[in-house]
């Protein structure tokens, strides 16, 4: 989700000079709930009390990630039954890092009803949640 329309909409409700729960609650009454939380809020007014008006991310420390969940994406299209161990020697990355960004796409783990004995770890499948 682009997050600039909302950061818009809390930078308005500091020059509003509202709370930050009053932000976010408006926030979230227009949005759906959960959108924003108090705390967001409370962190995106401290930038903007020490004089910052973008509302881009700081940089952040760390290695960038190996996945793009794009090709991800597109490699369960072409095959949605495939494992996380398959997932992981295709994308050369550990099946943890195969599990947050499936989890962080809707997917959930699931076992497969007709071979459970040969699931399990790192070959337990993933399946998009039903909204």
């Amino acid at each position: 989700m682009n997050r600039q329309p909302i950061r818009s909409l809390i930078l308005a409700q500091y020059r509003q000079k509202a709370s930050s729960r009053v932000a976010a609650d408006r926030i979230n009454a227009f949005f759906g709930e959960d959108v924003v939380s108090d705390r967001t809020v409370r962190n995106w007014y401290k930038r903007f009390q020490n004089g910052e008006t973008s509302l881009e991310d700081h940089p952040r420390n760390g290695r960038p990630s190996v996945v793009d969940d794009g090709k991800l994406r597109r490699e369960l299209e072409k095959h949605p039954d495939v494992t996380t161990s398959k997932l992981q020697k295709k994308f050369k990355c550990h099946r943890c890092t195969i599990g947050r960004h499936l989890h962080s796409m809707g997917f959930h783990k699931v076992r497969d009803q007709e071979t459970p004995s040969k699931l399990g770890g790192a070959n337990q499948r993933y399946k998009r949640k039903k909204m």
